[in-house]
Formats: structure tokens, sequence, C-alpha cells
């Protein structure tokens, strides 16, 4: 007698399989991988060549309701900027977007942690945080070219001599 399927975890798996995107076998080979590893399923599958880090957070977004945004050639006023630290922006991988009232927008590569939440919204002394999601490759070089722009800017203020 053949042991039973085992079925596979639903989300955003789920909609990788009825998309196409992936094979059932593609996943169990995945999920086989993460459990001897540690890995996490989705680490797995983008170090196999199966999604990609866009992929996925696209599938985590849909799955969740959230928005996935891009954030690699977003604008961002220096003032928003300015709210939350960078210290603070790369501990969590999060990157303030823009303000509207007493709203912030970040994107984040964990839009469900609530310490990272509640820390942003410490910072920026704002009562409402809208987390969107964000691949972490995308939100680092943001972090890169956003902050390290502002610590250019403010090296050129400082008189020298």
């Amino acid at each position: 007698m053949a042991e039973p399927v085992k079925p596979l975890a639903s989300g955003w798996q789920e909609l990788a399989l009825a998309k196409g995107l992936c094979s059932k076998a593609d996943l169990r080979a995945a999920e086989a991988k993460a459990r001897a590893s540690g890995q996490d399923l989705a680490g797995c599958l983008i170090h196999a060549g199966t999604l990609t880090e866009e992929q996925i957070a696209q599938l985590k977004a849909a799955d969740a309701g959230i928005i996935y945004l891009d954030v690699l050639d977003y604008q961002i006023d220096p003032a928003v900027l300015g709210l939350v630290p960078e210290a603070l922006a790369r501990k969590h991988t999060l990157l303030p977007l823009y303000r509207v009232g007493n709203s912030l927008t970040v994107a984040m590569v964990d839009p469900w942690n609530v310490t990272a939440i509640d820390a942003v919204r410490l910072s920026a002394k704002l009562p409402v945080l809208r987390p969107v999601l964000g691949t972490a490759s995308a939100i680092r070089k943001a972090l890169d070219r956003h902050y390290g722009h502002r610590v250019v800017e403010e090296a050129a203020k400082r008189p020298t001599g």
C-alpha cells in the first residue's frame, strides 16, 4: 500500500503551483532541503533557481493581500528618510517610502514583524504605519543608495578646515 501523499503547504506555495511557476516536485525537493539544512523554503527555491526572489515576494504579497513594490528605483523625499534612522532600517531590512498625513508607508522584507513596525512607529513619531512588501536585495540596494547619498550630502555641508 502506498504511503499517503503529504499535502503541500497552502498560501504562496499554492499560488506558485496554480500559476505554473513551479511543480509539486520542485516544492517537495525544496521542502526536503529546507528541513535538512535548516534554511527557509523560499531560500531553497531561490538557490535552486526554481523561483526568483521577486516572484516569491509577489506571491507572498498576493497571498497576504498586501502590496508588493519594487523599491529599487523609488524616489524618496529626504524628509521621509529622516524619519527612520539608517541603523533601524538596516536592522529590520526596511525602507521608508512616503508619508501622507500621520501615516508612513514602509517597504519591508517582513511586513508581519510587529517589533520592526513598533520601532519604526516610535522613531517616526507617527501613529499609522502601512507596510508593503519588498525584496531584501532591492531594499538593501535602495538603503545604500538613499542613506549613502545622505551621508555624502551631510559631509558636503560640513565646513572644512
